[in-house]
């Protein structure tokens, strides 16, 4: 009863480790991502404010500049700002996933005393 109990949990072990290995992946790839947001997200932002004081310094435009300045203005706002939100996203999905490796580690510590627990003969409770 004892050897089936224990590779029951050997079983779950070695599930365990291979979700942990696949979670170790999805945290790189978003801690990655988030990252790369965040800096094209500022540089995007510092450039396309140093742009705008560069071509728009002309008190006088005419119609056409007008029109432009305009839509620079919008866009130098927006898409900072969307690079930015998605660098939020990738990094609460990061956070997230952080939070079920924590939780992978507690299953595995505690189905390790439980198996080693077993297989000495103690119980730990």
């Amino acid at each position: 009863m004892r050897k089936i109990n224990n590779q029951k949990i050997l079983n779950k072990i070695e599930k365990i480790k291979l979700l942990r290995k696949r979670n170790a992946i999805f945290q790189e790839v978003f801690s990655n991502l988030a990252l790369v947001f965040w800096i094209v997200g500022f540089l995007s932002y510092q450039i396309s404010h140093e742009i705008f004081d560069v071509a728009f310094s002309i008190n006088k435009l005419d119609l056409d500049g007008q029109m432009v300045k305009a839509i620079w203005n919008v866009a130098m706002y927006i898409v900072p700002g969307g690079l930015l939100l998605f660098a939020i996203a990738f990094t609460v999905v990061w956070i997230v996933y952080c939070i079920i490796a924590l939780s992978f580690w507690i299953d595995l510590r505690r189905m390790s005393q439980e198996l080693y627990g077993n297989i000495e003969g103690n119980t730990h409770d």
